[in-house]
């Protein structure tokens, strides 16, 4: 089933409970007057639109324009987006009259209207209308299957119980036919895997049964994020200690090794790049839940950035690389920043939405895109004000968004 990404407000009345409820006619049918609830649905594809939510007692639209009209242009400048209409009508007046384009029902017509007229006193050219960009809705159900999308930044979404594949640059999405394993899991080299059982005897295994063989002088602790098609582990090396290090999930082999300093503590997982040529590791002092950082070598280990390099994070969050030299995080101040990892640069940020704990986030990687999951909706956002605030996921359980972009299977 396909429909339109539109906003849907209802008004709920209470009556108090202690008194005899007064005798009442027959209510109308309620799916006659309020729309059902929307069902889970990705929101592909561009802005179509600025959908019409309602018009405004005693304005110019009343009676010319109705809730579920899409507004395509404005004397003839196009508003695909709500942005885009609230710029235009920031350079109109009172009293002027527009030629509004719309979708009324699939039929393009042209309407017009005064700005402000039916108002006393306005100041303001308004329309008289409650709006919200409009997209192309399509049911989970309804996602073409494929083996993958090949876009750098794409990412894998548990959504439901189902795998998808999810481009939030195009944005794009395919279903994977996949049943994906218990989580967690880490996907590479087109494998998810997930580890079983408990340390000392815990194994590596892919979604495909295959099972990684570690050497034999080696006890997994546990896995801490993908590169590429090779795993990043956490291992306990005989007569050495802890280790953090690349495996190559098909021979088992140890590509190279990274022995934390003791006094930054456990290692908590690890983000890579797009171009999987470097990652952010995290690491928890013992007795302590505030983080460090340090950004490593995909290529052989070495730290590249220590942990004095990224104080701005201590103690916060990493989001993830923002491009390819600059982490986005959270620092114990709560504020949001940019680390500049080669030059050590802190730059100072603001998102479109209000970034509250219980928010999930994720840089994309492009220099410009962040992801944001904010319960049932996933969205993506920019840190420049022209960037397109948009939904990507609309009223789904969404229960995983990896971290890199892992979505060739």
């Amino acid at each position: 089933m396909r429909g339109r990404a539109l906003a849907i407000s209802l008004v709920v009345i209470t009556a108090c409970t202690t008194q005899t409820a007064p005798p009442r006619e027959t209510l109308p049918d309620v799916a006659a007057v309020v729309a059902p609830p929307r069902s889970c649905a990705f929101t592909v594809g561009p802005a179509q639109g600025v959908a019409v939510n309602s018009t405004l007692a005693g304005t110019a639209a009343e009676g010319t324009l109705r809730a579920g009209d899409i507004i395509v242009a404005i004397d003839d400048v196009a508003t695909p987006t709500d942005e885009r209409l609230v710029e235009f009508m920031g350079g109109t007046e009172v009293g002027q009259e527009v030629a509004i384009e719309i979708l009324r029902e699939g039929v393009r017509q042209t309407v017009t209207l005064v700005l402000g007229s039916g108002v006393e006193e306005t100041s303001a050219p308004m329309i008289g209308v409650t709006i919200t960009t409009s997209y192309e809705d399509v049911a989970p159900e309804d996602v073409p299957v494929a083996g993958g999308l090949d876009g750098r930044y794409t990412r894998l979404a548990l959504v439901g119980g189902d795998l998808f594949a999810l481009d939030p640059i195009a944005p794009s999405v395919v279903a994977l036919d996949l049943d994906a394993p218990e989580l967690p899991w880490l996907a590479a080299g087109g494998i998810l895997y997930r580890v079983e059982g408990t340390a000392p005897d815990s194994t590596i295994v892919g979604h495909d049964g295959s099972e990684v063989a570690l050497p034999d002088n080696v006890s997994l602790i546990g896995l801490l994020g993908s590169l590429g098609d090779r795993l990043v582990a956490a291992l306990e090396v005989a007569n050495e200690g802890l280790r953090v290090a690349a495996v190559d999930p098909g021979s088992g082999s140890i590509v190279w090794e990274y022995a934390p300093p003791p006094d930054l503590g456990q290692p908590l997982g690890t983000i890579s790049d797009a171009a999987a040529s470097e990652l952010i590791l995290g690491l928890v002092p013992d007795g302590s839940d505030q983080p460090t950082f340090q950004v490593l070598s995909a290529l052989d280990g070495s730290v590249l950035a220590a942990t004095d390099d990224l104080t701005a994070l201590a103690g916060g969050r990493a989001f993830g690389w923002f491009d390819d030299t600059s982490i986005l995080g959270q620092g114990a101040d709560s504020n949001l920043v940019l680390v500049d990892t080669v030059t050590g640069e802190v730059t100072p940020v603001s998102l479109p939405v209000p970034l509250r704990p219980e928010l999930r986030m994720w840089a994309v990687g492009d220099g410009v895109h962040v992801l944001i999951q904010d319960g049932t909706t996933l969205i993506s956002a920019g840190l420049g004000t022209d960037v397109e605030t948009r939904p990507l996921i609309a009223r789904c359980e969404i229960d995983y968004i990896d971290q890199i972009g892992t979505g060739r299977l």
